[in-house]
């Protein structure tokens, strides 16, 4: 049996075209979270807490240059824009629990964007936590401009 290849070009160009658009943009998402607290005898609040924190797909770009390593990258990751302290009231708790317990404390996005990764606020897979490896490289990522 023969397969007609002239027919499986522009399926593999459809899908490599809605592919590439499924994730969709760096933006600020809602997203459920179990927060717990324990007071100092062991009795606990908990509840489920609505967490704004950033997701999505950031553009990247490679361009071959003449210096070592003969590329210039630039491959930014969904992050904090800004950062928001925010306390919430745990509605569920065992009895007797220490007063103040109930009171959940965490950081939250205020907005997001598209930057490169810094171990100082994220955990960047290929970067130790708060490494300053990429200190000097790039003073201003936006400053790069387009390639």
């Amino acid at each position: 049996m023969m397969i007609n290849t002239a027919c499986l070009i522009p399926i593999l160009m459809l899908y490599a075209v809605t592919s590439s658009h499924a994730v969709s943009p760096c933006k600020l998402r809602v997203h459920l979270a179990r927060a717990e607290q324990t007071d100092e005898n062991g009795l606990r609040c908990w509840d489920t807490v609505k967490v704004p924190a950033c997701g999505g797909r950031c553009d990247s770009r490679e361009i071959s240059d003449w210096e070592f390593p003969f590329k210039k990258s630039h491959h930014p990751v969904c992050v904090y824009g800004g950062r928001l302290p925010l306390v919430v009231r745990l509605r569920h708790c065992d009895y007797g629990v220490a007063p103040g317990t109930d009171l959940f404390h965490f950081v939250a996005a205020e907005d997001c964007r598209c930057k490169v990764c810094s171990s100082q606020y994220t955990s960047c897979e290929w970067l130790p936590p708060n490494s300053t490896l990429l200190d000097g490289i790039y003073d201003d990522v936006e400053g790069l401009g387009n390639f």
